[in-house]
């Protein structure tokens, strides 16, 4: 999800050159106004004890194993620096005119079970890109790990619709 904003910037870069930008789960402006106003007490927040079962739930669902295994694993490889600071950083994101730049066309996978970023979030994003297709798929934030084949099937049909 975050990601997403950083494609966002990138392809505003590229102006002309970007052929076609594909989104999921994602926002351009924080989404939880909440975050914003209690920046100051991110790094006061022990983010490493907070329960796993409650994120992998928040990200996935259900999910298998696997991929609740991975995400114990890179969970644990981070400190609480780098968890605040990015935390920080989702609180005073704003890239909304990058996306007002992007030329070509842009796909918006929204998760409809999403507990991160609410589904009014694609809305607000095409004031800033009426371009862009908004393909609502059953799941939750994690849409691209927990629902690969789903979401790559959406993928490649509104590719080869938009000749990409």
């Amino acid at each position: 999800s975050f990601s997403g904003s950083v494609a966002v910037s990138l392809a505003a870069q590229l102006g002309e050159r970007c052929k076609a930008l594909i989104i999921a789960a994602s926002f351009c402006r924080s989404p939880r106004w909440l975050l914003r106003a209690g920046e100051f007490a991110l790094p006061f927040i022990p983010f490493r004890y907070m329960p796993l079962a409650i994120m992998q739930t928040l990200l996935f669902g259900t999910a298998s194993p696997t991929l609740r295994k991975n995400f114990e694993q890179v969970w644990h490889s981070l400190t609480q620096s780098v968890i605040v600071s990015r935390l920080q950083l989702l609180a005073n994101l704003d890239c909304t005119e990058c996306l007002r730049s992007v030329a070509g066309p842009v796909l918006y996978l929204q998760a409809q079970q999403d507990l991160l970023v609410p589904a009014a979030i694609g809305q607000r994003l095409r004031r800033y890109c009426p371009q862009m297709t908004l393909q609502p798929l059953p799941g939750p934030h994690g849409i691209l790990q927990r629902y690969p084949e789903e979401s790559w099937r959406e993928i490649s049909r509104w590719l080869l619709l938009h000749h990409c």
